[in-house]
């Protein structure tokens, strides 16, 4: 009796099974039948074809995603790669500072901000006295480009852009200055030392060594700037007026005493 009823429950099974397959068979039957347009002469054979290049798609896009995804992992993580890009951005940065510190140095307000008073007041009576000896265009061109020149270099120290070579040219200019700053404090203070031939090869000498970091890092117009200035202050007859000319005998003690100052307090 008990084999008999595993008998019956396994045809029941059996024939639900076949039933099952033959609803499904139906359906593809089905669908086969009511498929129009182009489709519709397509065999069993064409869809599994359609079925294989869809599976190759789907690969290679599993396959082109990972070289996205590297690149997004390699931009958060900084690789060299990116390295590249903030190095770009930072001589950006650099340029746009330096265009806005050229336009600024033709401003007195910002001028103000950007140097001390000490400096400033040295700048102002060079200007006095150029104004007087070669005229208000040629003063306002010689003190722009100081400014220019001296407010360039110093974003080049800020963003650590100059070599241990250049840095220690930049020394050998500060030390030419002071040397040739304490001989002018020596020509007023002292009659009849004045050596103009002294001034202009000082002069000459910190021109070659200021050039030398120019020429590198910034523009032929900058160079140009800081021949303007050096060339102008090693003319012979410019620091004749300034020692020697008693129509100059006030700016040139207004000029020594802010030279002192400076010298002093170590702002060259």
């Amino acid at each position: 009796m008990v084999l008999g009823k595993e008998k019956k429950t396994q045809l029941a099974s059996n024939r639900r099974c076949s039933d099952s397959s033959n609803s499904t068979n139906s359906k593809k039957v089905s669908l086969l039948l009511h498929r129009t347009g182009p489709a519709a002469n397509l065999g069993p054979k064409d869809f599994r074809r359609k079925k294989k290049r869809k599976k190759k798609k789907k690969k290679e896009k599993a396959h082109l995603l990972p070289k996205s995804k590297e690149k997004k992992k390699n931009k958060m993580s900084g690789d060299k790669s990116g390295d590249k890009s903030v190095t770009a951005f930072r001589k950006f940065a650099l340029s746009a500072e330096k265009k806005m510190a050229g336009k600024l140095a033709s401003k007195s307000t910002v001028r103000a901000a950007t140097l001390d008073d000490d400096t400033a007041a040295l700048l102002d009576h060079l200007s006095d006295f150029i104004t007087e000896a070669s005229g208000k265009e040629i003063a306002h061109e010689v003190k722009k480009d100081m400014i220019k020149v001296v407010v360039k270099i110093g974003l080049l120290l800020k963003n650590d852009l100059l070599t241990n070579e250049e840095i220690e040219v930049l020394r050998s200019l500060r030390r030419k200055l002071v040397t040739t700053v304490n001989m002018m404090i020596t020509f007023e203070e002292t009659p009849f030392t004045y050596d103009g031939e002294f001034l202009q090869q000082s002069f000459h000498e910190c021109r070659d060594l200021c050039v030398v970091i120019v020429t590198k890092h910034l523009t032929e117009k900058s160079v140009g700037r800081t021949n303007h200035v050096f060339n102008y202050f090693a003319d012979p007859e410019t620091t004749r007026l300034l020692f020697c000319d008693p129509r100059f005998k006030q700016i040139q003690k207004d000029v020594v005493t802010s030279l002192k100052t400076v010298v002093d307090k170590n702002i060259i």
